[in-house]
């Protein structure tokens, strides 16, 4: 009797969880659809470091209201989306900074780590080592990416201080799901 109890429990979990990754494909797919182009303005202001990953990488980078900050939207053909208001709001040096953490996550091939992960968290993702070990995977991506974009804002503590900029920015807006790749704090 209990083998059957945590069978079907095991059965729920995995079912809801993948209801959940199909609801995450759609919003990406949704959100894919209605970016908008990224006005040549806005690209004017990559720096040489951006401008060579994003052409390095393929990435189209555009404009997307339904993320609260800025983020790589799915995987296949890369797109970074940012918020516009987030793209008016940051100098120069921060927006290359943004770029330069998602451009990293296209680089390390993010979204496919992601996509694998959220597999496993379909199956066992009950168990509370996976869950542990699932929390570090995506921090060490995040501070890996952290890492390149460093560079680009001038220092830690212009980072930091672009990341509160980020944070204060974002907290009005729409969550991305969990497929989403990014900045969002």
């Amino acid at each position: 009797a209990t083998s059957v109890l945590l069978g079907a429990v095991w059965m729920l979990w995995t079912m809801l969880q993948a209801v959940r990754v199909v609801r995450d494909i759609r919003w990406l797919q949704r959100a894919r659809r209605r970016c908008r182009a990224l006005p040549a303005a806005i690209a004017a202001r990559f720096s040489p470091t951006t401008t060579r990953l994003v052409a390095e990488t393929g990435t189209r980078v555009v404009l997307c209201d339904a993320v609260r900050a800025a983020a790589v939207l799915g995987g296949g053909r890369p797109v970074i989306g940012l918020q516009r208001r987030l793209v008016h709001a940051l100098s120069d040096s921060e927006l290359n900074a943004v770029l330069v953490h998602e451009l990293a996550h296209v680089l390390r091939r993010d979204a496919l780590a992601t996509v694998v992960q959220r597999a496993v968290h379909v199956l066992v993702g009950w168990h509370p080592g996976v869950w542990w070990v699932m929390g570090r995977m995506a921090l060490e991506r995040e501070m890996a990416c952290d890492e390149a974009a460093l560079a680009e804002a001038g220092g830690p503590k212009a980072y930091a201080t672009c990341l509160t900029r980020i944070a204060g920015l974002a907290q009005r807006a729409t969550l991305a799901p969990g497929l989403a790749l990014g900045m969002l704090p």
